[in-house]
């Protein structure tokens, strides 16, 4: 997202999605996946959901790893729009981690 005002920084963020699958890899329903996401997250914290181990693409990782690699590629993706469209007022990139169906992770990158 880039602002008109050159003075303001351009927004740049990065969507993670942990679905219910990777969640829960079993041969459950989708139904019971729901049920099961919502009883299991609803009172985690972020760090405990950063803990979460997920299956990504026959992978096993964490959502940590996840938001991990997520902010890595945000990064390189900052360093070359910067380079070819300076701006005054810099860049602020983002990676939002979507848990389940209702919960986030959000970090920004440093």
């Amino acid at each position: 997202m880039e602002p008109r005002d050159e003075k303001l920084p351009t927004t740049i963020i990065e969507l993670k999605i942990v679905n219910l699958m990777s969640l829960f890899p079993g041969e459950e329903d989708f139904d019971t996946k729901i049920k099961k996401g919502e009883d299991m997250l609803r009172n985690m914290s972020d760090e405990d959901i950063l803990k979460l181990e997920v299956d990504i693409f026959k992978r096993r990782t964490t959502v940590e790893g996840i938001l991990h690699d997520g902010l890595k590629q945000v990064g390189e993706y900052q360093k070359l729009v910067s380079e070819k469209s300076p701006r005054k007022g810099g860049y602020k990139s983002w990676v939002c981690v979507r848990v389940g169906l209702a919960r986030f992770v959000l970090r920004e990158l440093n």
